[in-house]
């Protein structure tokens, strides 16, 4: 299956033949109805690249007695002479792999797991984007001329008043004025975690 977030696109293989092709809306339980109903009464296994989607399909396609495997993306074959990727082109080359058992799924963290790691990881990209906009706050300074190429200050935010004091024009004060609004926003959240 290729996984995408408004819909599904399906390649089932059986003896080295596609049997069935299709794209459906992005409903897990969906999915795992289809699959049943087409296939009733047969071992079903399935497989897809994993993704921003997290494990929620697959969790359903295990429910409905679906043996699904998640894979990474960087573990798939590629072919030197095809690059050239589609959604129906990745669906089946997962189905072809699968078959010939050539896929390795990656560990399935729990959902305690998977919701413990979302404090760790959404922390870690909060304070990525705080930095990314103290980088942006320099780079407007910078581009005014209001700090020095070899400035080594931190950003911080008395840094941000001293020099918005020397502000050449109203617009840079209000650009700089919602970039710093943002950047106190990310550092509150930050230390509330």
């Amino acid at each position: 299956m290729d996984v995408h977030k408004k819909t599904y696109t399906v390649v089932a293989r059986f003896e080295e033949e596609v049997v069935k092709k299709w794209t459906t809306k992005a409903s897990p339980q969906s999915l795992a109805q289809q699959l049943l109903k087409y296939f009733d009464g047969a071992t079903i296994y399935s497989a897809y690249e994993a993704g921003f989607s997290g494990f929620v399909l697959h969790r359903e396609l295990e429910a409905h007695g679906i043996q699904n495997i998640v894979v990474n993306a960087a573990g798939i074959e590629v072919a030197v002479n095809n690059r050239v990727k589609t959604d129906k082109r990745d669906a089946l080359k997962l189905a072809t792999l699968l078959e010939a058992k050539r896929l390795k799924g990656i560990r399935i963290p729990s959902e305690e797991e998977e919701a413990h790691r979302l404090l760790s990881r959404t922390r870690k990209q909060l304070v990525g984007d705080c930095t990314s906009v103290k980088n942006k706050i320099r780079m407007k300074f910078h581009q005014f001329g209001l700090i020095d190429a070899d400035e080594t200050r931190e950003m911080t935010h008395k840094l941000v008043t001293e020099t918005l004091a020397n502000s050449p024009s109203k617009e840079l004060a209000i650009v700089i004025t919602a970039y710093w609004s943002v950047w106190k926003k990310f550092r509150r959240r930050n230390q509330e975690n």
